[in-house]
């Protein structure tokens, strides 16, 4: 009797991971969506506003945007919120590099188109010189220094509830004059 011999069986694959589950037996999670969805997937250019204050908002409400510290963005000021400019802009463009196409075609950067949006909704309040951009002073232990940026009009379009003022910030045009006696 000759016996030939069997091929070898079949090399398994190193495992690496877990043994395969059955359907049935993986979990299947459902996420809801996040606070800062842009309100168009395409981004268009009358939805860069609306869509930088969802994401402003968002940002605040889970703490991603600091306010009130002495690196943020975001400020409270005479009641209300101070955005500081342009680099609140730029932080929301660098997150949303899709802009960045409409920006090259626009001869722009990302952030100004960002920044225009913001001003067409109308949502910020005016210098009494008609200006959109408000100069604040801040005075800390060692130094002072000047922010520029937005004072929003209503401060629930930012947060939730609204803060204190920041004591270290006040308006450069209230913080010139004296109190009259």
């Amino acid at each position: 009797m000759i016996i030939s011999p069997s091929p070898p069986p079949p090399k398994s694959p190193a495992r690496l991971s877990q043994p395969k589950q059955a359907a049935a037996d993986i979990p299947v999670f459902v996420t809801a969506p996040a606070i800062d969805t842009v309100v168009n997937s395409t981004d268009s250019a009358a939805n860069h506003g609306t869509n930088f204050l969802t994401w402003l908002k968002g940002g605040v409400i889970s703490h991603r945007i600091i306010i009130n510290d002495a690196k943020a963005r975001v400020h409270t000021v005479d009641g209300t919120a101070f955005l500081v400019s342009p680099d609140i802009f730029k932080r929301y463009a660098l997150e949303h590099p899709e802009i960045e196409r409409e920006a090259k075609e626009r001869d722009l950067e990302a952030w100004q188109i960002v920044q225009r949006a913001f001003e067409k909704l109308k949502k910020h309040r005016k210098t009494p010189a008609g200006l959109n951009i408000w100069t604040c002073l801040v005075k800390g232990p060692r130094k002072s220094k000047q922010l520029r940026g937005y004072l929003l009009t209503e401060p629930t379009d930012v947060f939730s509830e609204v803060p204190y003022d920041n004591p270290v910030i006040s308006l450069a045009d209230l913080a010139d004059k004296e109190p009259s006696e």
